[in-house]
């Protein structure tokens, strides 16, 4: 794993007491604040140092998920269905996620 992407991922690992800030917007999505990142739910942007990020459309759901959820352990199950809902997908569809 490259480093900025090693470094994105050790920063989505937080827990909910490091979150810096959540605020919430106009069109009522959240924005949440760590460490160098700041994620916007509604914009499903996510940002470093003010710099845009690009992510595939389920690994920022993903994200989203992790954050939402911080400090909360999720089994593999309920973000298969929170991310594909009644798709049928391998399990390898989110370990790619992942990664």
């Amino acid at each position: 794993m490259d480093r900025k992407k090693e470094e994105f991922f050790n920063a989505a690992s937080i827990r909910s007491q490091q979150i810096l800030s959540v605020t919430m917007g106009r069109d009522s999505h959240r924005r949440f604040r760590f460490g160098p990142f700041e994620l916007d739910t509604g914009g499903h942007t996510l940002r470093r140092n003010g710099e845009t990020v690009p992510l595939k459309p389920k690994v920022f759901d993903l994200l989203c998920l992790f954050v939402e959820n911080a400090g909360r352990l999720m089994t593999k199950q309920e973000l298969m269905d929170s991310l594909w809902g009644d798709v049928i997908v391998e399990e390898a569809n989110l370990t790619q996620s992942v990664y």
